[in-house]
């Protein structure tokens, strides 16, 4: 289902897609041993994208893969206070990488999670970084995981009444 999202075509519509991009779109999100996926690949589109599909069949996950992607916290989730919870049943470690159009140069951010320790490598189109540089790169393209008018993960907000 997931892995059929916004396919590229191969012809030249894809250096079409990129002039309508802007700085920070998502172009790629890979998961590995990440919740319901062992390995999934979708690419969104320049325009909305929509994930529908039956209950339990990921949707969810993409969502989650996309935060804690961009260095959001696990609190922003609100489905699981460790990051080692997001790593599928079985498996040691997972990983999310997004890949985010910058027009200098495309950015891939890696985040490997260890369910041993709990903690999280991060890196940088390949290389090793703190995730205090993480923060920045993303905070560089103006995302901001934390507002709610950015990014509405699937959360129980109590609205007050009128």
């Amino acid at each position: 289902m997931a892995t059929q999202l916004g396919k590229r075509k191969a012809d030249g519509s894809q250096q079409q897609q990129q002039q309508q991009l802007i700085e920070g779109a998502i172009l790629r999100i890979k998961m590995e041993n990440f919740l319901t996926y062992d390995n999934c690949e979708v690419f969104p589109g320049p325009h909305l994208n929509m994930i529908v599909g039956a209950n339990g069949t990921g949707k969810s996950s993409i969502v989650c893969a996309i935060c804690l992607g961009l260095a959001g916290k696990t609190s922003f989730i609100g489905r699981a206070d460790k990051v080692g919870f997001y790593v599928k049943r079985g498996c040691q470690k997972g990983s999310v990488e997004l890949e985010l159009y910058r027009a200098s140069g495309n950015l891939i951010l890696t985040r490997e999670i260890q369910v041993s320790n709990n903690q999280s490598t991060w890196y940088i189109n390949g290389k090793n970084a703190p995730l205090k540089m993480v923060e920045e790169q993303v905070a560089a393209l103006n995302i901001q995981v934390g507002n709610f008018c950015q990014f509405l993960p699937q959360v129980n907000l109590n609205p007050s009444p009128i």
